[in-house]
């Protein structure tokens, strides 16, 4: 099979390295705003049962992690933050860098375009998944979402709100998520939506790949 017309696929390359470039910085910034559950703004220390988990244990200095606002698919998704990343944002970096490290194959045309198709439905499906994880992340629920999912994961599951009402829990985590978001200013939804219009862009490039496929092959 003959290999694809270089241009386009520089196109594709580019835009995949941006998203996922915008995407590793979007992480990274996030990492570094991390916050203990006692110092969130508005929270007060008699929230959430004291601090004090079903263990009898106290949990006032456990993090939150606002990555897992980028990774948590909304509702349906792990409250652990680090196996979330591992299953949406490395499979992404790492299929991102792949195309970069053998441009030297792409130049010389050495890379047939089974290849490139092959690279591009998978390329596609995983910066879909970027771009939904990122318009969850632009949603005014994702602070009490995300917040929610740290409860359950510090505290155990459905116990505070056995311990202290659910009228209670809700109106301490709707508090605490105001909070949380007077963190996370416009700039974080300025590189969520930058991200993803790389993304839309690189999804769109390579569907067209697919129904002109014929008439880009050299």
């Amino acid at each position: 099979m003959k290999s694809f017309n270089n241009k386009y696929v520089y196109i594709i390359v580019t835009l995949s390295f941006l998203t996922g470039l915008f995407n590793l910085i979007f992480y990274i910034i996030l990492s570094n705003e991390k916050v203990s559950l006692s110092k969130i703004p508005l929270v007060e220390q008699d929230y959430f049962n004291g601090f004090i988990n079903k263990n009898n244990r106290s949990v006032a200095n456990q993090i939150f992690n606002p990555v897992l606002m980028i990774v948590s698919f909304g509702n349906l998704g792990s409250s652990s933050s680090k196996f979330m990343t591992q299953i949406v944002l490395i499979p992404f970096w790492i299929v991102i860098i792949i195309p970069v490290v053998l441009i030297p194959l792409i130049h010389n045309k050495l890379l047939n375009g089974s290849i490139m198709l092959f690279y591009g439905i998978i390329m596609m499906i995983l910066t879909i998944n970027i771009c939904v994880q990122l318009i969850l992340f632009l949603k005014p629920d994702i602070y009490e979402i995300t917040l929610n999912k740290h409860l359950d994961w510090y505290f155990g599951e459905n116990f505070l709100e056995q311990k202290i009402g659910a009228e209670a829990l809700s109106s301490q985590t709707s508090t605490a998520a105001l909070g949380l978001k007077s963190l996370f200013g416009i700039e974080y939804k300025i590189m969520a939506i930058m991200t993803i219009i790389f993304g839309l862009g690189s999804v769109i490039a390579i569907f067209i790949s697919f129904i002109f496929y014929r008439t880009w092959m050299i």
